[in-house]
């Protein structure tokens, strides 16, 4: 994604703006937009925000991604499973 693109090229404060747009969209239209997409949008925002020092904003997203996946997808899901790993990361 532009997002992605935009943190790999040291750019991390634009690329948090764009996926957090992301992030809005997906909530907005969730019902036209698959799970996968919601926990992948919920989870790169959770990991940009903390490359920007904002642990508390990331958490939250992050907690969200886990807590879809998990509904979604169930416990042992690879998506759930990334989610929660990435979520270790604070701890």
């Amino acid at each position: 994604s532009e997002a992605n693109l935009l943190r790999d090229q040291g750019d991390p404060e634009r690329a948090s703006v764009l996926s957090e747009q992301a992030v809005a969209l997906a909530g907005q239209f969730a019902s036209a937009v698959s799970a996968e997409k919601q926990v992948m949008s919920l989870q790169r925002h959770g990991v940009l925000l903390a490359d920007l020092g904002r642990s508390a904003e990331s958490e939250t997203h992050i907690r969200q991604a886990h807590e879809l996946a998990r509904k979604r997808f169930g416990e042992a899901d690879v998506r759930t499973v990334a989610a929660y790993q990435t979520l270790g990361w604070f701890y």
